[in-house]
């Protein structure tokens, strides 16, 4: 099972069923579904419930806080929710 992060009510593109991200061993790779295109490689990282970008430094701060399953951004609205499926 991994987490796929799918935009929320509060995403400025708005509300999705189809999954932008996928979390794996707390890394996140972009999806088919990403307006960005699909990622071989991780694109954040998740420490302390906090998403940082994969070339963060140590200082800087965080994208996104995970809550339950919800995502927010550092401005406090609900980006993602999360849901578990099959790889």
């Amino acid at each position: 099972m991994s987490d796929y992060w799918c935009p929320y009510f509060g995403h400025p593109d708005g509300a999705s069923d189809t999954p932008w991200f996928r979390v794996v061993d707390g890394r996140g790779y972009r999806t088919d579904g990403n307006p960005a295109g699909p990622s071989e490689a991780p694109t954040f990282r998740i420490i302390d419930g906090f998403a940082y970008p994969t070339l963060s430094m140590p200082v800087d701060a965080p994208t996104f806080e995970v809550i339950g399953q919800l995502v927010y951004t550092t401005a406090g609205a609900a980006w993602f929710r999360i849901e578990k499926r099959n790889r």
